[in-house]
Formats: C-alpha cells, sequence, structure tokens
C-alpha cells in the first residue's frame, strides 16, 4: 500500500509505502511516517504518482489545471473534419468540391470515393457520384487504382 505526505518543512508532497518508519525529503528533512498526516492512499504504484501530483497541485492552488492536464487528449475530428474545415472556408459550390479533392489527396494520399461523399455531404452538397464524375471529366483529379482517387 502507498500513500501521499506531506513535508512539514517545504510543503512538498512526496509519495511513500506505508510501513516504513521514516522518509527523507527533497529538501533533506526526514519525515516520520508514524506522526505524518497520509493525505491518500493508493494500492497501485503507478496510481501513486498521480495522487502525488494532484496533492501538489492542491497546495499550490491550481488543482483544477492539474486535472485537466491529466486527462487523455480528446481526438480530434479527424481528416474528414479537417477537409470539411477547409474546404468551407472556399467560395462557391464549384471551388468546395475542388478544395475537399486537394485536401483528402493531402490528408489521405488517395482517397476513396466514400471519403470524397463522406466531406461532401457534411458540406451540404448533394449527388457526390456525379461531382467525382465531374472531377474526372476535367481531369482535375485521377484514378491511380480502382476507387481510389487523388487530386492532380
Amino acid at each position: 500500500m502507498y500513500g501521499v505526505v506531506v513535508c512539514s518543512k517545504c510543503k512538498r508532497a512526496k509519495g511513500v509505502r506505508i510501513g516504513q518508519k521514516t522518509t527523507l525529503c527533497q529538501c533533506g528533512h526526514t519525515i516520520k511516517l508514524t506522526t505524518a498526516k497520509i493525505k491518500s492512499r493508493t494500492d497501485d504504484a503507478r496510481q501513486l504518482a498521480k495522487a502525488v501530483g494532484l496533492e501538489s497541485a492542491r497546495l499550490r492552488g491550481g488543482r483544477e489545471e492539474y486535472e485537466k492536464a491529466a486527462q487523455p487528449p480528446r481526438k480530434g475530428r479527424g481528416a474528414h473534419g479537417r477537409v470539411a474545415d477547409a474546404a468551407e472556408k472556399a467560395g462557391n459550390r464549384d471551388a468546395k468540391v475542388r478544395a475537399v479533392a486537394v485536401g483528402l489527396s493531402r490528408e489521405l494520399g488517395t482517397f476513396s470515393a466514400r471519403d470524397f461523399a463522406v466531406v461532401l455531404v457534411s458540406l451540404g452538397i448533394s449527388s457526390p457520384e456525379k461531382r467525382l464524375e465531374e472531377l474526372i471529366e476535367t481531369r482535375f483529379i485521377y484514378q491511380p487504382s480502382p476507387d481510389r482517387y487523388k487530386a492532380v
């Protein structure tokens, strides 16, 4: 079992194994664990580091910020979302369709008809199959392999 104690001299949090009699702080002060107050307990040594960080943040007044930073990063929108955001800024419908083709080529290398349709539908542009055929006819995109497309 592990716990978190605070040094009475420098006010830093330290992780300890419960059952020890003393521990040495970074400042050089010897902390007697028999009399020290244990702020939190955990059974897992991996959780001890997080508990020490939370206690340190609480002592410094920034626990909310620490908890926010300790959370795993949220996943972004992905390639389709980034392409849709970039294409949204393009002018008319034809410019948006071309921006989608260029963006997908940059993000994915080659893209499928499904990738193209997903982004166009998110932009509110209907009949993605027709738009894909128009881009092939105008030679704005080409087909390097079956059901894979790439902007020129």
